[in-house]
């Protein structure tokens, strides 16, 4: 995204496209869209909601909040000025947003992104990470020791029920709302499963998420890539 502003519009958009929300839910749920390390304070959501408003891409209505407090509250909904802006944005490429902060903005809402423009998307970042790490394998070469293969990925939560996740190695992807019983068969998805099962055994449970894997480690060459999977997943679920 060229500038936070337009990023937190973006984000504030995808959310409300999926229904009326107040103030306290969408602080809630942005954060859970920027992770835990960028914390979003009321005074940085409100003023860009008056600006949307402004725009006329939301308008605001009341209702009561229930409980024991007869206060109302204000609950907030996209215009039909704000779908088509937030339609325009989901149908847009830029190498804004293959940079860190812009891609994950993306990724967050990639469920309402046309199919061939998240295919752009993903190419564009596959690039970045890729001229990224010719710079990371360059300063390893003159380094006595070096790191031969890796498995990575990007991840983020999912503002909707589905998670969603791209192989983008071997060109695969697969979406899901729940774990079925029987696991798929010799799937590479199955180890992710594993280890989402095994977090829950233990009572964490693993919200929905989005996620891009990138490995360099060939499949069925005995070196362990389907361990790697599981480890840099259970890294970034803990």
């Amino acid at each position: 995204m060229r500038s936070r502003a337009e990023s937190l519009e973006f984000a504030l958009l995808g959310l409300l496209s999926q229904g009326p929300l107040h103030g306290y839910e969408l602080r809630k749920r942005m954060s859970a869209v920027y992770g835990p390390f960028r914390a979003l304070s009321f005074s940085v959501i409100y003023p860009q909601l008056r600006r949307m408003q402004e725009k006329d891409l939301i308008e605001e209505s009341f209702t009561e909040s229930g409980g024991l407090s007869r206060r109302s509250r204000i609950v907030y909904s996209l215009t039909g000025k704000g779908k088509k802006r937030f339609a325009q944005i989901a149908e847009t490429d830029s190498p804004d947003y293959w940079e860190d902060e812009g891609f994950g903005m993306r990724f967050a809402f990639f469920s309402p992104t046309p199919k061939p423009n998240r295919v752009r998307i993903l190419e564009g970042r596959l690039r970045r990470l890729s001229e990224k790490r010719a710079i990371l394998q360059s300063e390893l070469d003159r380094t006595p020791a070096g790191i031969d293969k890796y498995c990575g990925i990007a991840i983020a939560p999912a503002p909707e029920k589905s998670s969603h996740v791209v192989a983008a190695d071997i060109n695969d992807e697969i979406s899901f709302e729940t774990i079925p019983d029987q696991p798929a068969s010799s799937h590479w998805i199955n180890y992710i499963w594993g280890v989402v099962q095994a977090f829950k055994k233990r009572g964490f449970n693993v919200p929905a998420f989005n996620a891009v894997i990138q490995s360099e480690i060939p499949v069925g060459a005995g070196l362990s890539s389907s361990a790697a999977l599981e480890v840099v997943f259970a890294k970034a679920f803990n």
